[in-house]
Formats: structure tokens, C-alpha cells, sequence
């Protein structure tokens, strides 16, 4: 029988920032971005 979760576990979880730009349409790739941390989220200048 296949997995239904997909090939994630079920047993695991974990934190993800997502940004949205309000002024892109919805399916443009830049209407979201999902980041796994602060550090990758707010790069320095």
C-alpha cells in the first residue's frame, strides 16, 4: 500500500516563514516565497 503522506514522515515537524507579496498575482512564482529560517528570510544588505 502507498504512502499517504507522501514521501514526508508524519512524525516530524518543523517551522517555516512564508512571505507574501500582495502587489503579485496569485500562480506568479513571487506571490510567495517560504523560507526556512529568519537568517534566509532577512539576509544581510
Amino acid at each position: 500500500m502507498a504512502n499517504p503522506t507522501g514521501p514526508f514522515r508524519s512524525d516530524s515537524a518543523m517551522t517555516v516563514l512564508i512571505y507574501v507579496d500582495t502587489s503579485k498575482q496569485v500562480g506568479d512564482p513571487d506571490h510567495l516565497k517560504v523560507f526556512a529560517n529568519a537568517d534566509a528570510a532577512c539576509p544581510a544588505s
